[in-house]
């Protein structure tokens, strides 16, 4: 076992060029896989923190457009909803606890000093706010 060491010793001391380039690699491999594994659970987090709030038992329907024609209206006519079909959607299935409208006013473009964002206007019954973890900064 002492000869084993003693050549290990001296061909290090031989190639001295690739004995560094070597411990280099290994070290940077290593740094490079705790940099990615952290990156990843960072990402993980994130992701997970985003959800944390969010309601998971939540459908959402929305109107649109109509694919082909009906009742002699042209295709792509857009479909309307109005609060009966809220009251509609309640009736017709047990299953679901709670129906909230959300009634698209508008779209705004915001702009400071500091930011520009665009967004969109709704508005909501105060049921909204239990469903969805909002905080609320200032209104009704």
């Amino acid at each position: 076992m002492l000869i084993s060491f003693s050549e290990i010793g001296s061909s290090l001391k031989r190639n001295k060029l690739r004995t560094v380039l070597t411990g280099f690699s290994i070290a940077w491999g290593i740094f490079m896989l705790i940099v990615l594994l952290a990156a990843g659970n960072g990402l993980k987090n994130g992701v997970t923190s985003n959800f944390a709030d969010d309601n998971v038992n939540q459908i959402t329907v929305w109107a649109g457009w109509t694919s082909i024609p009906y009742k002699g209206k042209p295709k792509d006519t857009r479909i309307q909803m109005d609060n009966s079909d809220s009251l509609l959607m309640a009736n017709s299935f047990p299953e679901v606890d709670q129906v909230v409208p959300i009634y698209r006013v508008g779209y705004k473009q915001v702009q400071t000093q500091k930011f520009y964002t665009s967004t969109n206007i709704n508005a909501v019954i105060p049921e909204y706010f239990k469903m969805q973890s909002v905080d609320m900064i200032q209104g009704r």
